[in-house]
């Protein structure tokens, strides 16, 4: 099999894994409003629907605040081991979709991510 049957099978990948992040936020957003307020409040009340235009700036700065708290460890300080397990999860899969982003780049210097070279 060639590169670019690999380098379609990686990109696919990486679809799937940009999927599975977004679900996987969504349920961590969930869980932090219904079983811990006083953090969601914190967080900046985060949600994973569609902000209106005037709302974009505080889902930004409410999604930055989100992922600093999922990779700061903060998660397990909550001592909820279904919101600890959620953020291990969001972790390695966004690393995993890292690491395939490489793999696509160094397959194919002129694919996709070819900006990655520049």
């Amino acid at each position: 099999m060639n590169a670019a049957f690999w380098e379609n099978i990686a990109f696919a990948a990486v679809v799937v894994v940009v999927g599975l992040v977004a679900l996987l936020m969504k349920a961590l957003t969930g869980r932090i409003e219904s079983s811990h307020p006083a953090t969601w409040e914190a967080l900046g009340r985060p949600t994973t629907q569609t902000p209106r235009p005037r709302e974009i700036l505080a889902f930004l700065s409410a999604s930055r605040r989100t992922l600093a708290f999922v990779f700061a460890g903060r998660p397990e300080r909550l001592e909820d081991p279904q919101l600890t397990r959620t953020a291990w999860s969001v972790r390695a899969l966004i690393l995993l979709g890292a690491l395939l982003v490489l793999a696509i780049a160094v397959v194919d210097p002129d694919g996709p991510f070819a900006a990655l070279h520049r």
